[in-house]
């Protein structure tokens, strides 16, 4: 039951985004692929071109922080929502990052662009979290999520690991609260 709230939640998060706008495409795009894949946010800030594989449906990145390769299947949510993005929210520019800002010049996400605060605006938004508790509105929030999610339908650890891009198992049971 206490996946349920979890899966219940960042549903209503991303239902609490306009995204009848550019900047709520992009924020969209972007819970959702942190949602689905439980993505880092460096990793979806640095977001490029040529690894998102429309004709494979796949997601080929080499991770910011562990410096490893990390292959994932593109979800039909996640490749629509991508395209709704790039068709008719993206700003026109010839920069190879998916994500950019929405203000000139429109460059990737830099670190600074604070997208915990964006995710923190949509969940207080969907009442689902007080405007107070910003350690639970954050990506690492999503993160978590998704592994407590993996593993209460019985996904391995390993798997999760997998997903998650971990290189020891360890990390992994920390995310699922483990011992």
């Amino acid at each position: 039951q206490r996946q349920m709230c979890i899966r219940d939640r960042i549903k209503a998060i991303l239902d609490a985004i306009d995204r009848s706008n550019p900047v709520g495409k992009r924020d969209y795009a972007m819970i959702l692929i942190g949602a689905k894949y439980g993505m880092r946010i460096g990793d979806i800030r640095r977001l490029q071109f040529h690894e998102v594989d429309f004709q494979k449906n796949t997601i080929n990145i080499v991770q910011q922080k562990t410096d490893k390769p990390l292959a994932l299947p593109l979800l039909p949510d996640v490749g629509w929502a991508l395209i709704d993005y790039l068709k008719c929210g993206r700003p026109k520019s010839d920069s190879t990052y998916i994500f950019l800002r929405h203000v000139v010049p429109f460059e990737r996400l830099g670190d600074n662009d604070n997208m915990e605060y964006v995710l923190r605006k949509y969940a207080n938004s969907a009442g689902v979290f007080k405007s107070r508790t910003y350690k639970r509105s954050s990506f690492h929030m999503l993160r978590y999520s998704l592994a407590s999610d993996l593993l209460s339908q019985n996904i391995s650890l390993t798997t999760i690991s997998g997903i998650l891009g971990h290189s020891e198992l360890n990390v992994t049971s920390k995310y699922t609260r483990l011992d």
